[in-house]
């Protein structure tokens, strides 16, 4: 099955339920959706600075950044129309993409202060180690300073097939793999949820 056609199943039935945000992208609850959020918040200063969502969904990270800052400068992209139509909706005011980002990236190197994905290397897609590869280099040539990103931890207590696990210490020796000179730091956080860790890489 194609990478869209496995990502529509999953989400567009949970679109049409009318359920609550962190419900339809797959979230456990909005309180572990924010707290994804807070971390990245709390190690990346994003104040006035160009923020790129990728897999922006409903629009919720910006949910998030209007709280902390009066005006974010944001762009979220999203393979998935409905999900774009409904942030649009929601934020008139701000820029969201209906695009695959991966086969049609029409944005320039270096053209945002931080680039930032939230569950979208989560379901299963059989490919998920090419696929995060693949997207770490993509972001490293769009962030001028930072590359933010979550994935579902090896020792969730709770593993389910439909979504794929990574091991943090597999996860570094990728990007050390990709070999790009212009990586200052890998910073890997844990602990803050059972089943969640986040990969902050500061560029030079």
């Amino acid at each position: 099955m194609k990478k869209l056609d496995i990502i529509r199943n999953y989400y567009e039935p949970k679109l049409q339920e009318n359920l609550p945000d962190y419900s339809t992208l797959g979230w456990e609850s909005r309180e572990a959706q924010f707290d994804r959020f807070r971390i990245l918040t709390e190690n990346v200063e994003l104040g006035g600075r160009r923020i790129l969502d990728v897999g922006c969904g409903l629009g919720n990270l910006l949910d998030h950044l209007k709280e902390i800052h009066e005006s974010p400068d944001y762009t979220g992209v999203d393979i998935l129309k409905h999900m774009v139509e409904k942030a649009g909706q929601r934020h008139p005011e701000q820029s969201f993409l209906h695009m695959d980002i991966f086969a049609e990236n029409t944005f320039g190197k270096g053209n945002f202060h931080t680039v930032y994905s939230s569950g979208i290397f989560n379901i299963n897609m059989g490919n998920n180690h090419d696929f995060l590869k693949d997207a770490i280099q993509l972001f490293l040539d769009l962030a001028q300073n930072f590359v933010v990103f979550n994935l579902l931890h090896c020792n969730s207590p709770d593993r389910d097939e439909t979504y794929y696990y990574f091991h943090p210490e597999e996860v570094v020796r990728m990007i050390e793999d990709i070999n790009d000179e212009n990586v200052r730091s890998i910073k890997i956080i844990e602990h803050y949820l059972q089943n969640d860790f986040t990969v902050i890489l500061e560029k030079k």
